[in-house]
């Protein structure tokens, strides 16, 4: 799976390693977004029994 993407005369070179070193960023950027977002969601929650 190797592909050339080409954008105003500079070529990038896709091999399966940068595709996968992406995935595998993206994944984790998503995972933490996630996780923060449960985590503030979990508070309000939780201050919101209190009352």
């Amino acid at each position: 799976m190797n592909a050339y993407i080409t954008a105003g005369g500079f070529t990038m070179y896709w091999d399966d390693t940068v595709v996968f070193g992406l995935v595998t960023v993206a994944l984790v950027i998503a995972f933490m977004v996630g996780w923060v977002g449960f985590v503030i969601r979990d508070h309000l929650r939780k201050d919101e029994r209190k009352k």
